[in-house]
């Protein structure tokens, strides 16, 4: 008996790896791993995934092409992953984020009243939801999105979050945190001037989303 449960534990301690491996799949493979050196690394999360040693892992699966990845991913590294997997990848144009309230905008410069609550868009648009500026439709000026930006890439001007395109990797945050739905997304190459206000108005080449 003492031998037969030996063999039997012994038989089952052989199986486990191979069972485990099954249904939780190796995410550090040697293509992963070379993958994930081929990343930019910012973790922004643009792709929709946690991280890059996620999008790595799932580009290594096959369940995603590295082109999706929006923290700025350069045409070498596309290159060096397609040579890995052995699909053909093209760069995608890249996209930026961009608000639809211009800082040099008089009205979204001044104030009808001092508000003394809480600086976070969020909170405030609870509270005013038409908020202390002259433009009830700009940009609240609060700063919840450059809180939330992990890139240095939101600045306050004027009282209104202005996007540094070249450092925006397309992550989507702030875009996620404005109470206003002021911030969108846009091709990099736009020079179209945008305001919201005026898009309501019905003049739409101030506005494309």
């Amino acid at each position: 008996m003492a031998a037969l449960l030996a063999a039997s534990l012994g038989f089952v301690a052989g199986m486990l790896p191979g069972i485990f491996k099954k249904f939780f799949p190796d995410e550090t493979d040697e293509e992963t791993v070379a993958i994930r050196e081929n990343l930019p690394g910012n973790n922004c999360g643009g792709c929709g995934y946690a991280g890059c040693d996620a999008f790595a892992a799932a580009v290594a699966a096959g369940v995603v092409t590295a082109d999706r990845c929006s923290g700025g991913i350069s045409s070498l590294q596309l290159d060096n992953i397609s040579k890995i997997t052995g699909k053909d990848i093209k760069a995608r144009k890249k996209s930026v984020y961009t608000v639809l309230c211009k800082s040099s905008c008089a009205a979204s410069a001044r104030l009808r009243y001092n508000y003394t609550g809480v600086r976070d868009c969020v909170l405030a648009a609870e509270t005013i939801p038409e908020g202390p500026g002259a433009c009830i439709h700009g940009c609240m000026g609060y700063a919840s999105c450059v809180r939330v930006c992990k890139h240095d890439a939101i600045h306050i001007t004027n009282n209104t979050a202005v996007i540094d395109k070249d450092k925006c990797t397309g992550c989507a945050s702030c875009a996620h945190i404005c109470p206003r739905g002021l911030i969108v997304c846009v091709p990099y190459d736009s020079d179209i001037p945008r305001c919201k206000a005026l898009a309501l108005k019905g003049d739409n080449k101030f506005i494309r989303e």
